[in-house]
């Protein structure tokens, strides 16, 4: 719901994919820009949005000092994640392994 509201779903009654993927980049400390020139865009901050400013059509902003805001607001999800991962990926190896046994 907190990313939701960050990516201002809100406000615009939709995400696009490309500002999850930003800040899911974010959230694991990596800045990327959406490719469109800053400068030529009107840049507006959406109410309630902690990080980053949208322009004209909705696509996200981010500064480079809102990254380790992101990571230190989303750590543990992002910490959960991984561990979630890491487990579902031993659980394929055990059940791969027990299918060759038999």
């Amino acid at each position: 719901m907190r990313i939701w509201k960050n990516l201002a779903g809100e406000v615009r009654n939709h995400v696009t994919l490309n500002n999850v993927r930003i800040f899911l980049l974010a959230v694991m400390g990596t800045f990327t820009e959406p490719g469109l020139p800053k400068g030529e865009q009107n840049l507006t901050k959406v109410d309630d949005n902690e990080f980053g400013v949208f322009n004209d059509f909705g696509d996200l902003f981010l500064d480079p000092s809102d990254i380790p805001r992101i990571q230190k607001s989303y750590h543990l999800m992002y910490t959960f994640r991984m561990q979630f991962e890491n487990l579902q990926q031993q659980s394929r190896k055990k059940e791969k392994s027990m299918s060759r046994e038999f």
